[in-house]
């Protein structure tokens, strides 16, 4: 059943503003002891590109996502670097495909222009200027068609300790071709502080966006705050800690969904790193998201515990992820995750690597239980110092309790010149 629910923002920003400045306003009374910052002597220049399809599965996502099917892909990219001294530019394309299996409403396809260039205007002060266009087509839904653009002017100050603060601001314009345009504003602040001889890294970051015009289901304002740390222990079991928590709201197209939605969310994980010997290396994390939508019936909350062991050319991951939903109980389910890898580098020519990975999803209406594995190969080979050519196949096979089973395969091809 839909929902049409609005709830107030419970971020106490003023509360975290304060938090922030406490941690990061020492970094703007260091300027005095800044060194002079070299610059490069070097002019870099760097073309990379890749091409991919294959078929995929919405359910491999990270998070869940808004809507449950499959869709073949083809997707093409390349990439423009330049560095010379203080200034560095990149422009790039990307072209995305979409064809759902069921879901034939959301088939589409997207054109993406990013340009994005820096400044280094003295040793401690960096300009920067962001900007990215993107044109949304669908097959069959023309109300959803839209063209954005998005301008972000940025400024940084960078500390002799690596500390920083980070303050930009811009727009985010989304211009639709049947229904009524969105126009966003915003301004962010992050900032880095290094404490205890550089064993301790403080995060924190603040995005306030707002409409311009309120607009039915949708929030007025979209404000995120997030906090975190890392800690280097160096200890014989233990190497590194993090910590991270993020609280806000969000619009599902900022993040290249097919879908349109306004939601609530929180998300919070615990990862830590240990050295076991001289060739073992292993890591444990987890993580929580809760999600609460304004205009749909997919709120859920989700929890993964993960477990990674690398002994020198071979590694293992094991996962285990819980998902529950707030109407769709049918749907909830757990997914256990087991994958073994192998990576083989001859000196710096070239390189290879393979592994199988099964998906164990188990949900509370057994009819919809399925195992899923997955074989992947692919290798790198570097030519003459400066291109290096990668190729990557993947096969899957979905093998579903009480349908039939299906078969797909996908490949990825990438390139990289550099001068």
């Amino acid at each position: 059943m839909r929902r049409i629910r609005i709830k107030e923002n419970s971020i106490n920003f003023k509360i975290i503003i304060l938090v922030f400045f406490l941690f990061f306003l020492p970094v703007f009374t260091q300027a005095e002891e800044l060194p002079i910052r070299q610059a490069q002597d070097t002019f870099d220049i760097s073309l990379t590109g890749y091409a991919e399809t294959g078929s995929r599965a919405t359910d491999e996502a990270e998070y869940e996502p808004e809507v449950d099917d499959s869709y073949t892909y083809h997707n093409t990219s390349i990439a423009l670097s330049l560095d010379a001294k203080s200034i560095h530019f990149q422009i790039s394309g990307f072209q995305y495909e979409k064809k759902y299996e069921n879901l034939n409403r959301l088939n589409n396809e997207s054109r993406v222009l990013n340009t994005g260039i820096f400044y280094w205007l003295n040793p401690m002060l960096k300009l920067d200027l962001d900007m990215k266009y993107r044109r949304k087509r669908y097959e069959n839904s023309g109300s959803w068609d839209y063209d954005q653009v998005m301008v972000t002017p940025g400024i940084t100050w960078k500390m002799p300790d690596k500390s920083s603060v980070t303050l930009s601001a811009g727009l985010n314009n989304y211009d639709y071709i049947n229904r009524e345009d969105e126009s966003k504003r915003f301004i962010r602040m992050r900032g880095t502080k290094y404490l205890a001889e550089d064993k301790l890294m403080l995060t924190g970051g603040i995005r306030l966006e707002w409409l311009d015009e309120s607009q039915q289901n949708r929030h007025r304002t979209q404000n995120k705050a997030d906090l975190g740390l890392k800690y280097k222990a160096d200890s014989p079991w233990l190497d590194i800690v993090s910590i991270r928590a993020e609280k806000g709201r969000g619009d599902t197209k900022d993040e290249d969904s097919d879908l349109d939605l306004d939601y609530e969310y929180w998300q919070g994980n615990v990862r830590s790193w240990h050295v076991i010997g001289d060739k073992i290396k292993t890591d444990l994390g987890y993580e929580y998201m809760k999600k609460d939508y304004i205009l749909a019936d997919n709120d859920y909350r989700q929890y993964t515990v993960s477990n990674g062991w690398n002994y020198d050319w071979l590694s293992l991951d094991l996962k285990h992820k819980e998902v529950k939903y707030g109407d769709r109980v049918n749907s909830n389910y757990r997914r256990e995750t087991l994958g073994v890898g192998a990576r083989y580098a001859k000196r710096m020519d070239w390189n290879a690597h393979a592994g199988v990975e099964g998906n164990y999803y188990r949900y509370n209406n057994s009819v919809n239980d399925k195992n899923r594995y997955t074989v992947l190969i692919g290798g790198e080979k570097v030519l003459n110092k400066q291109v290096r050519l990668g190729v990557e196949l993947k096969w899957r096979l979905t093998d579903n309790r009480n349908s039939a089973d299906k078969r797909d395969a996908g490949i990825r091809v990438t390139g990289e010149w550099r001068y």
